[in-house]
């Protein structure tokens, strides 16, 4: 039986293909999702579609279903309804079958009722889909959002704008994973990112709305001694709202200063910025930080940055141990899908946003909802 294995980033995208190569009646004998790329779990890579097929001609005839190890036998075309099977055509998988074969299965039976393309997409589907692309959302995560509302929506609804909007809403904000708010108790934390984000800012911020709001005792520590007015403008909020702060050039300095701060319940650790295509002085910053012994370290990434800068930005500070991501420069963003795809894509989740200049107001801990409603281009204010 001669077989052949298409990829696509989409299940549409490879039956598509099948289609094309071996006509309406091949056969799908294996389906399968597998994640490539990704580095050290922050950086998820992507997940593609792997579908193994056949010509009918050269296709096993169903007596059994094709076995492979997950036992996965999917018809190109539905039988006619006069027609007789020993087995239906998508059957109910067993308890020792994954939870991912029965979604594919779901998956399959979805593009054979539509036929395996868009052109049927009701009105509101496309209003819908055409919005998230205009956000710049990566285009396997459109395809997985207009896939999730046309299983949750049925009748009419399928034409409600309104309808279709607060389905792919929910989704997008199921799919934000968000930090947890601070808790009690002593932490350090350490901020990391590119040039130009603000970085520097955004420690200002944090640590005036845990002085000024938390009443929490907060010491500030900077290694960014390549910029002296970026050191000044910290010493400056510093001495404003009556917090230490320590300069240090190594990770000896660092740990003492951390030592020093002993008596803080918040020590925030500003670091120079760092080109992502240094990888010396990435290497370096990475050195460094082992004598903070950081509680979190949070990437900051600009919500300004297009969608493969941000996907570089975000790799190449993998080995630096971020656990947190900061979204910066909000209120500066032309679209925003890109928070979709970066939080789709890191196992790392949003723990701030900030959203202008002014210091302590416009910083926010990263909501879910909020971001759902900008993606889809509402009033994020409404509830």
């Amino acid at each position: 039986m001669d077989t052949k294995t298409y990829r696509a980033a989409t299940m549409a995208d490879a039956i598509a293909e099948v289609k094309h190569d071996l006509g309406r009646d091949a056969v799908i004998l294996r389906t399968r999702r597998r994640r490539t790329g990704g580095l050290l779990k922050l950086f998820g890579g992507r997940r593609v579609w792997h579908v193994t097929a056949a010509g009918s001609d050269s296709a096993p005839a169903p007596k059994r279903h094709a076995q492979d190890h997950d036992g996965t036998y999917v018809p190109m075309r539905r039988p006619d309804d006069n027609a007789t099977s020993a087995e239906p055509d998508t059957p109910e998988p067993s308890a020792s079958v994954p939870r991912e074969i029965a979604e594919i299965r779901k998956m399959v039976a979805a593009l054979l009722a539509r036929g395996g393309d868009d052109q049927n997409m009701p009105p509101a589907f496309q209003t819908c889909r055409d919005q998230l692309i205009e956000q710049d959302v990566a285009p396997e995560l459109v395809d997985e959002l207009m896939s999730a509302c046309r299983h949750e929506l049925t009748g009419q609804q399928l034409d409600d704008v309104a309808a279709v909007r607060s389905v792919i809403r929910r989704a997008i904000a199921a799919r934000i994973r968000t930090a947890a708010a601070p808790t009690a108790g002593r932490q350090v934390i350490a901020l990391v990112g590119p040039t130009g984000v603000g970085k520097t800012t955004t420690i200002a911020k944090l640590a005036a709305t845990a002085k000024l709001r938390d009443n929490r005792r907060v010491g500030l520590v900077t290694l960014d001694t390549y910029r002296i007015a970026a050191v000044e403008q910290l010493k400056t909020y510093a001495d404003i709202i009556e917090v230490p702060i320590h300069t240090c050039l190594g990770a000896g300095q660092l740990r003492q200063a951390v030592r020093r701060l002993a008596d803080a319940d918040l020590v925030l650790i500003d670091t120079a910025g760092r080109s992502h295509n240094d990888t010396l002085r990435l290497g370096e910053l990475r050195r460094m930080l082992g004598g903070a012994d950081a509680d979190e370290i949070h990437l900051v990434v600009a919500a300004t940055g297009s969608r493969a800068c941000t996907r570089r930005v975000v790799e190449r500070f993998a080995p630096l141990g971020a656990n947190r991501i900061c979204l910066t420069k909000l209120d500066e963003a032309e679209t925003f899908g890109n928070v979709l795809n970066l939080a789709a894509a890191c196992d790392a989740p949003l723990s701030y946003v900030t959203t202008g200049q002014d210091v302590p107001d416009d910083i926010a801990q990263a909501d879910a909802d909020d971001l759902a409603r900008r993606i889809m281009g509402e009033d994020h204010r409404d509830a």
